[in-house]
């Protein structure tokens, strides 16, 4: 069983191992005095050691090979995330035709309608069935 003290330490070395670059240290004394005085926690920070350097060396590697996007594919990038997508066009255009189509229909029905008062009106007035 590990002591609480030690998974104190542990959580703190992988917390500071994985913000910070291999070999920069910026450890507090209480964790220097402890990883010197414990040589499981010691041996721990040497393993954790050996694969953070192991990592970076293997991103250095893939940043070799691999070149960082050109100013004009980011921008290109970053214009295509803010275009509507085409089906947000063919949405629109349909959207227009139906509302269309729903106006033409109100106003249909107010001239029915205002027909129908009219030819009331008249009947009322002239006195015909």
């Amino acid at each position: 069983m590990i002591p609480d003290n030690c998974r104190k330490v542990r959580r703190a070395l992988a917390r500071r191992l994985s913000e910070e670059p291999p070999g920069f240290s910026t450890s507090p004394e209480w964790l220097s005095s402890h990883i010197a005085e414990c040589p499981s926690c010691e041996q721990e920070l040497r393993e954790i050691g050996e694969v953070d350097r192991a990592l970076w060396r293997s991103l250095a590697a893939v940043r070799e090979r691999i070149a960082p996007p050109s100013e004009a594919a980011v921008r290109e990038t970053v214009r295509r995330a803010f275009e509507p997508p085409p089906e947000v066009a063919c949405l629109r255009r349909i959207r227009r035709t139906v509302r269309t189509l729903l106006w033409v229909t109100f106003f249909a029905f107010v001239l029915l309608a205002a027909c129908a008062l009219a030819a009331g009106l008249y009947r009322a007035i002239t006195g015909r069935p």
